[in-house]
């Protein structure tokens, strides 16, 4: 992967949306843009997947899935999560967003939280590949040991990678926060389960792969540290 690097400025104000539990339009999100340039913020992070997954790219066809069989499985699971009389950015919405953005002078950070947070993902993974994709019937995990199901979440990943790296975007989060929350009401929750099982290295290399996905874009990656104090 290319060799990326971050540097801080001294003042780095972010400002995090979390539109992936629930839907906003593109007409709110540039009207908060607007405020946010007015009061001196520099980027925007912009939750899409999380539980729910409320960006939809023209084309989702997802390995021998199509366009049409994913774009449904994924609807099916932000309406089974929390039914919106619209659920979905669209990708002109999406490039309209960005624009606006940079027009403003705002970054955008965009959010695709993995492993776990995703629902709709889960929702769909399951009902493609035909076998349960949640770790221990979680809702919002993928079972790491499930490789379809695997191979099917890290290749819409990827697609997310590249629409935003086409954008001009310098840093992706993929999230890796809170493994199978849904499940596990204590022991840290999934980590400490994986841990208990033996299993956590199968997490590390998740996030190591998807890490080097990213890099390998010329984006920094982003995510969460409650997995990795593992």
């Amino acid at each position: 992967p290319a060799e990326v690097s971050l540097t801080y400025a001294e003042d780095y104000r972010i400002l995090h949306l979390d539109c992936g539990r629930k839907y906003f339009t593109a007409d709110w999100i540039k009207a908060l843009i607007n405020e946010m340039a007015a009061a001196g913020y520099t980027h925007l992070e912009l939750a899409f997947g999380n539980d729910g997954l409320r960006f939809l790219l023209d084309d989702m066809s997802v390995g021998s899935y199509s366009d049409d069989q994913v774009t449904a499985a994924i609807r099916a699971g932000n309406k089974a999560y929390h039914d919106f009389d619209t659920n979905e950015l669209t990708e002109s919405e999406m490039d309209a967003i960005i624009a606006h953005a940079g027009s403003k002078g705002i970054q955008i950070i965009p959010l695709l939280n993995n492993p776990g947070h995703m629902n709709a993902i889960v929702s769909a993974a399951t009902s493609l590949t035909g076998s349960p994709a949640g770790y221990h019937g979680s809702s919002s995990t993928v079972d790491m040991e499930n490789t379809e199901a695997v191979h099917f979440v890290k290749d819409l990943v990827e697609k997310y990678v590249a629409y935003f790296d086409g954008k001009g975007c310098n840093e992706f989060n993929f999230g890796a926060d809170e493994y199978a929350n849904d499940v596990y009401s204590s022991g840290s929750m999934g980590f400490g389960a994986l841990t208990r099982d033996g299993k956590y290295q199968l997490f590390v290399n998740y996030v190591n792969e998807l890490a080097d996905l990213i890099k390998g874009h010329g984006m920094v990656p982003i995510a969460f540290n409650d997995g990795i104090y593992f």
